[in-house]
Order: C-alpha cells, then sequence, then structure tokens
C-alpha cells in the first residue's frame, strides 16, 4: 500500500543555504567535479574534531577541499529530497483520487444494478396478480 511522504523542513535547516549567503559555496561545475573525484580521501584531508557549525568555515583544521565536497553533498541531497517530495507526492494523491472515483463508479454501478432487478421483479410479480 501507499504511504505519505512528507518531509517537513525549512530550507535554512540546510548548510549549503548559510554557504550560499555569506559566499563559501563552490558553483555548479566545481561542485560536480569535486563530487566526480574518486581519490578524494575523508581520514587524510578531513579533520573533524567535533567542529560546532558556527566554526567550521573559519576553522583551520579543515580543508577547504573536505567543506567544499559536504556542502556539495548537501546541496545534492537537498535536491534528490526536493524531486521525491514534489513527484512522488503528486503522483500518489492523483492514484488516490482514481482510487476513491473508480470506488464511488463501483457503488453506483451496483445500486443501479439492484435497483434495476427489484423493479423488474416487481413489475414481474405485479403482472401476475389478478384484481
Amino acid at each position: 500500500m501507499f504511504s505519505d511522504i512528507v518531509v517537513g523542513y525549512n530550507k535554512n535547516d540546510f548548510f549549503y543555504i548559510t554557504a550560499e549567503e555569506n559566499g563559501y559555496m563552490p558553483s555548479d561545475s566545481k561542485c560536480k567535479t569535486i563530487l566526480e573525484d574518486t581519490t578524494f580521501d575523508y581520514q587524510t584531508i578531513c579533520k573533524t574534531d567535533n567542529e560546532e557549525q558556527r566554526d567550521v568555515f573559519n576553522s583551520d583544521t579543515n580543508s577547504n577541499k573536505c567543506i567544499e565536497r559536504e556542502l556539495c553533498i548537501n546541496k545534492e541531497k537537498v535536491t534528490n529530497i526536493d524531486n521525491v517530495q514534489n513527484n512522488h507526492s503528486g503522483s500518489e494523491e492523483k492514484h488516490q483520487d482514481y482510487v476513491k472515483q473508480f470506488k464511488s463508479t463501483q457503488l453506483d454501478t451496483l445500486n443501479l444494478g439492484i435497483g434495476i432487478t427489484a423493479l423488474i421483479f416487481f413489475i414481474y410479480r405485479a403482472r401476475n396478480i389478478n384484481i
């Protein structure tokens, strides 16, 4: 059975929004290059010693390459969430509307069939009564 997918978020919940506002976000072409880099070694390039979000852009312990990669990954995942939210919810709602319409049409057909059968029965029964 289908389940509703509702992703409740604010666009400011994601790191890349802050990065875009502050000029840290790499361009789309640079993001594509960064994400396609197969030689990226997370353990040696990124040093994550429990930095807080507000310090991550100003910290010298994180490599810029690591920060840019994470921002690009974040933006890519947000795009995927938006696509799933927009496409899936609409098609699911449309499907539910069709199912509701189908069930309503089935009920109408059943009621009409029962009514016609009852009418034929009463007409036949009335024909045999001698007044």
